[in-house]
């Protein structure tokens, strides 16, 4: 994205990364086997023809799928006055003709949400394309009456649709008109995402397939990135192309490259050149470039006269990459490899500036996507926390998805505004929407787009009042305080509890019986101390966790436990001593001292900026940090 200004969905495309102590980037668990090449090469193979763009010699086929959860909402991004859909960025090489498919409307025999009228609409750049009903009582009768034969009928209306559209990367979003389903205008619930949504139907996936009658090939951001010269009429294209690959295989392997490095590249081009034409040479090279060593490891080069074993400075090349990937997660643009190959990044000054100027820029969000929501373990809270809907019926992933924005807004706001990192705990503002207002019963916050807004409620202040860490932390069906404890010990304090003793059940009453027992989770969780070998971990992680119980397993608060029919209680005493009743008791206890949560901080942040896990001779760098900090 950053060498060709183009959008491509990677995560189809490759492997997940493995995860060591809490990230993704750490280097000894990046394996490379013989199927992460073979799909590396196919990756660099599709980009690099994405990117040059041309004629495809048949019709391109994509198809998008939505993600899991609710549609009865308007979804972020999406055009106003919509709900529920599918929206994404696709790359239409030409302009040209492009056939668009909706599917996974209906299955079955009856079809939910058939009973009333639906509007569906496909937009390109929020400019509407295609219209189209569905539902309502005519197409409710006939499948009633002809089941599948009225039902291929029907979605056949959303097949085969052919639109105009201009070569580029575009936004393209197929939704529902948002409708209510209201018979008065009284009010008899202010916020209630579930009602109605039986009588919505959704959109599962849609297709978009082309060219057809491609128009000339249109110069789009990744093609003027691409082709800065074209070769001259007479002449030879090589000294265009040798220009052309020079220039990205510098951004690629993070340097200044060499004919060693060329020669290869060119080799490539000619043999795209021979087979077809210039632009088909070039785009070898640039797959050749994007499935090179020098593009997929990050190495740092030792000084010719090291000695085996020797310590070395890093330099200014080997420390742009570091930083480029450290705050972007991307290549070093331009401006830092200029920087570098000037001798001039190793400079404080000039290193200090050049990290102001990155943070100020949009990619440093993935510090907070690639750092901080790995840190906290809520990266992935779609897929690993799954609240049981009997149990909590208010649950669905929209939920979930909101949780997390609010905690990507929240930490860029500490992290990316050079706050102390201590407001992490303490800060009294968050983000928003009408969904999360309601769910942490803050004043109205009208519309889906999230709002800042300041806390008047202490138990929401800072990361421990967030619904992501809390939902994360909590079991379908219940709350945990030991995997509360257990979070804040590893995360927040650095001291991660031991494994529980071979041969110990685990396992609270409730569970363990099977049945649904009358006590709290305070109460099964003393009894299960009873026993020594447990004891003497869960002294330690208990109490931070119960300090959390007001909170239950979605993150509202509450004052009873509505499945044990008793009133919460929530205090008790830290392994240090100290008395806490509550959320807000506990945070001014960790926080009382707050070396250990800033070398905390400290260390997670150094592991992930070296992309390696830290041993003790690490540890007089991170408390020098720490120290260095405190000053500033």
């Amino acid at each position: 994205q950053d060498m060709f200004g183009l959008s491509v969905d990677t995560l189809s495309m490759l492997p997940t990364d493995a995860v060591s102590h809490g990230f993704d980037n750490i280097a000894a668990a990046l394996r490379v086997s013989t199927t992460f090449l073979d799909q590396y090469i196919s990756a660099a193979r599709t980009v690099s023809i994405q990117a040059v763009g041309g004629v495809p010699a048949t019709p391109a086929y994509k198809t998008y799928f939505a993600a899991p959860g609710d549609q009865s909402l308007r979804h972020a991004g999406m055009p106003p006055g919509t709900r529920g859909g599918v929206m994404v960025e696709h790359t239409f090489p030409t302009d040209g003709i492009y056939e668009f498919n909706i599917e996974g409307m209906s299955t079955a025999r009856y079809v939910s949400g058939f009973d009333y009228e639906n509007t569906v609409i496909i937009t390109v750049d929020d400019e509407r394309v295609f219209e189209g009903k569905i539902g309502g009582e005519d197409d409710f009768r006939a499948i009633d009456q002809r089941q599948y034969y009225a039902l291929g009928e029907i979605e056949d209306r959303f097949r085969n649709i052919r639109v105009p559209v201009k070569a580029g990367v575009r936004k393209v979003a197929a939704a529902f008109v948002a409708r209510t389903y209201s018979t008065s205008d009284e009010i008899l619930e202010a916020f209630y995402p579930l009602a109605g949504r039986d009588r919505d139907p959704v959109v599962g996936q849609f297709s978009i397939t082309g060219p057809f009658e491609p128009g000339a090939v249109a110069e789009t951001e990744s093609r003027q990135r691409i082709f800065t010269c074209r070769p001259a009429r007479g002449e030879s294209d090589e000294a265009c192309a040798h220009s052309i690959l020079s220039r990205l295989a510098r951004l690629a392997y993070r340097r200044p490259v060499s004919d060693d490095d060329l020669s290869p590249l060119m080799d490539f081009y000619r043999a795209g050149r021979e087979r077809a034409d210039f632009e088909t040479g070039i785009q070898r090279g640039i797959m050749a470039i994007l499935a090179s060593p020098n593009f997929l490891y990050r190495t740092a080069r030792p000084p010719l006269d090291a000695q085996s074993g020797e310590v070395f400075a890093i330099n200014d090349m080997d420390l742009a990459s570091r930083l480029s990937f450290f705050l972007w997660s991307s290549i070093p643009d331009d401006e830092l490899l200029r920087s570098a190959e000037r001798g001039e990044l190793g400079k404080p000054e000039v290193l200090d500036a050049q990290i102001a100027r990155m943070l100020a820029d949009p990619r440093a969000g993935h510090l907070v996507d690639g750092f901080a929501m790995q840190w906290l373990r809520v990266d992935d809270i779609e897929a690993h926390a799954t609240p049981d809907g009997l149990r909590y019926p208010e649950f669905d992933t929209a939920l979930l998805t909101a949780f997390r924005k609010e905690m990507q807004l929240f930490l860029s706001s500490i992290l990316l505004e050079d706050r102390s990192v201590l407001g992490l705990m303490t800060a009294n503002h968050s983000y928003v929407n009408e969904r999360l207002a309601k769910h942490y019963g803050l004043p109205v916050v009208m519309g889906e787009d999230f709002q800042r807004v300041t806390l008047t409620q202490p138990e929401r202040f800072g990361i421990l009042g967030k619904g992501a860490i809390l939902t994360a932390t909590s079991y379908p069906h219940r709350t945990s305080p030991v995997l509360r404890g257990a979070w804040i010990l590893e995360n927040l304090l650095g001291t991660p509890p031991a494994a529980p003793p071979v041969g110990v059940d685990t396992n609270l009453a409730d569970e363990s019986a099977g049945t649904e027992a009358a006590n709290t989770v305070r109460a099964m969780l003393e009894q299960h101390r009873e026993n020594p070998s447990c004891n003497s971990c869960h002294g330690v992680m208990d109490p931070l966790g119960v300090a959390l119980e007001n909170f239950d397993a979605l993150g509202a608060w509450r004052e009873r436990d509505r499945f044990a029919g008793q009133t919460i209680r929530a205090d008790g005493r830290l392994a240090t001593g100290a008395p806490v009743d509550g959320p807000v008791a506990l945070r001014e206890a960790l926080i009382a001292e707050p070396e250990q949560f800033v070398r905390t901080v400290t260390e997670n942040l150094l592991a992930y900026g070296l992309g390696r896990t830290l041993s003790h001779t690490d540890m007089p760098t991170v408390r020098a940090i720490a120290r260095q900090a405190a000053d500033d």
